[in-house]
C-alpha cells in the first residue's frame, strides 16, 4: 500500500483542529509492514471520545458524534489523496480483529461515514483512485 516514510509524511502534513492522525508503526514486527495510522479527537490518543455516549460496542455500526463525521470524511479523503495505492480502514476496538472485508472506493466510504454507518469490527478495503 504506501511505505512508511509516506505515511510519517501523512501525518507531518495533517493539520486540523478537530482531529489527530499519528503514526503507530507498521504491521510487521521488523518495519517492513504496512504503516498503520490512527485518528482520534484532537489530544484523546484514541477514538473512544468520538463515539456519542449511546454507543454500543456490540451494534453494527459505530455511533460517532455527527459533528465529526464532515471531519472524519475529510481526514479519510486527505490520507486517500496521499495513497495513491489505496489503503484499508478499520475501526476496532484495541484487541478485536476485524469480522468481514469490504472492497470500497474512496466515494462509498466517504458516504457509508458521512452516514454514520462505519461497520463494527468491519475492514474497507480502499481501493486505488
Amino acid at each position: 500500500m504506501m511505505s512508511k516514510n509516506e505515511a510519517e509524511h501523512i501525518v507531518e502534513q495533517y493539520i486540523t483542529a478537530k482531529l489527530d492522525i499519528r503514526f503507530n508503526g507498521t504491521t510487521s514486527f521488523f518495519g517492513r509492514g504496512n504503516p498503520r495510522l490512527s485518528i482520534s479527537d484532537v489530544g484523546e490518543g484514541c477514538a473512544c471520545s468520538m463515539l456519542t455516549d449511546e454507543a454500543d460496542w456490540n451494534a453494527l455500526t459505530w455511533d460517532i458524534q455527527p459533528e465529526l463525521l464532515g471531519n472524519l470524511a475529510l481526514t479519510l479523503l486527505f490520507i486517500s489523496e496521499r495513497a495513491p495505492n489505496g489503503y484499508i480502514f478499520e475501526a476496532l476496538w484495541a484487541g478485536d480483529k476485524p469480522e468481514k472485508n469490504l472492497e470500497v472506493s474512496l466515494n462509498e466510504l466517504l458516504d457509508i461515514v458521512q452516514k454514520n454507518q462505519i461497520g463494527t469490527k468491519a475492514r474497507y478495503i480502499v481501493r486505488a483512485a
